[in-house]
C-alpha cells in the first residue's frame, strides 16, 4: 500500500456564504498559500507535499471566482485588500490560528497587505514576486470585457514569457493552461487590483517576520519596486532567486522550498 501521509486532498467549505475550494496536505501549523492572478491552487502543487513533512498543514485555496471557488454574489473582485480580508475570513472559518501565509504575484501583494494589517495574527509571511506597491500592468481594465480581445492568445503568449529562461515545454504549457482556465473577467480584475495596490503607508505596522522572494529573471516586477518594500520593513528579509521568473516556487521547487524552510527555521517557526 502506498504512503498517503502527504497526499494532497481537495475539500470545500463556505466563506461569506459562497462555496469555496481548497487543498490540504499534512498536519500541524497552518500554512496558507495564495495563488497569483488568473490561476488557482494548482500553482502550489509542488509546495504542499514538500513542506507538509516539516510539521505543517499546507493549504492552497482557490480565491473567489478562481478554480473551483464561486464568485461572491457572482461578482468579481478588483481590490487586493478585499482578497486579503477574505483570506482571514477563510482562516477563521477553518479554525486556522496564526497561520504562516505565502503568496505569489497578486498573492504576494496580498501577503504584504496581510502583514500590514494583521501582523499579530500571523506567524510568518512569505511574499513571492510581490510588493506593497505594484503599478506595473497599466490598462488591465480594458481586458474586463471578454469580447475585447482573444484571451487565449494573450495567456498563451504572456504567461510562459515571465517564467525562467530555459523552461521545459511542459512548464510553458502548464503555466499557460493555468491562466487560460480562469475566467477572463476574474483575471483582468486581478490585474486591476495589482495595478492599484498600495499599502506603503502601512508598512510601519509590519512586525511579523516577512520573507520577500525575488526571481531575478522576472521582467514583470522591477527589483526597485521590491527593494522599496523591503527597505521599509524592519522584519523583512530579501531572498533573490537567480534566473527565476514570476512563479519561483512553481518554477524551481528544489531551490525555493529549502529557502522557505531556512527562513522559517531562522525565525523559530520550524524546529527540525
Amino acid at each position: 500500500m502506498s504512503d498517503t501521509s502527504y497526499e494532497i486532498v481537495g475539500r470545500y467549505t463556505e466563506v461569506r456564504g459562497t462555496r469555496t475550494y481548497y487543498e490540504t496536505c499534512g498536519n500541524g501549523i497552518p500554512f496558507i498559500c495564495i495563488h497569483s492572478s488568473g490561476t488557482d491552487s494548482r500553482l502550489f502543487r509542488h509546495t504542499l507535499p514538500a513542506l507538509a513533512p516539516h510539521g505543517f498543514e499546507v493549504i492552497a485555496v482557490d480565491m473567489p471566482g478562481h478554480g473551483k471557488s464561486f464568485p461572491i454574489d457572482w461578482e468579481f473582485i478588483d481590490d487586493l485588500h478585499e482578497f486579503a480580508e477574505w483570506i482571514m475570513e477563510f482562516a477563521a472559518v477553518r479554525g486556522y490560528e496564526r497561520p504562516v501565509v505565502m503568496g505569489c504575484s497578486i498573492g504576494g501583494d496580498i501577503v504584504v497587505d496581510l502583514a500590514a494589517h494583521h501582523s499579530d495574527e500571523l506567524r510568518a509571511a512569505i511574499c513571492m514576486e510581490g510588493a506593497a506597491y505594484t503599478p506595473t500592468f497599466v490598462g488591465a481594465g480594458l481586458l474586463q470585457e471578454p469580447h475585447a480581445v482573444s484571451w487565449e492568445s494573450i495567456a498563451d503568449a504572456m504567461a510562459p514569457s515571465v517564467i525562467l529562461a530555459g523552461a521545459t515545454r511542459d512548464q510553458e504549457q502548464e503555466i499557460a493552461w493555468l491562466h487560460k482556465s480562469t475566467s477572463q473577467r476574474a483575471y483582468a480584475n486581478d490585474l486591476v487590483g495589482w495595478e492599484r495596490q498600495d499599502v506603503r503607508d502601512r508598512l510601519g505596522d509590519v512586525t511579523v517576520p516577512l520573507m520577500v522572494g525575488l526571481g531575478t529573471g522576472d521582467f514583470f516586477l522591477p527589483e526597485q519596486i521590491v527593494t522599496d518594500t523591503v527597505d521599509r520593513v524592519a522584519s523583512a528579509t530579501l531572498v533573490r532567486f537567480d534566473g527565476l521568473g514570476h512563479y519561483p516556487m512553481w518554477e524551481d521547487p528544489d531551490t525555493v522550498n529549502p529557502a522557505v524552510l531556512a527562513f522559517l527555521r531562522e525565525h523559530g517557526i520550524l524546529a527540525d
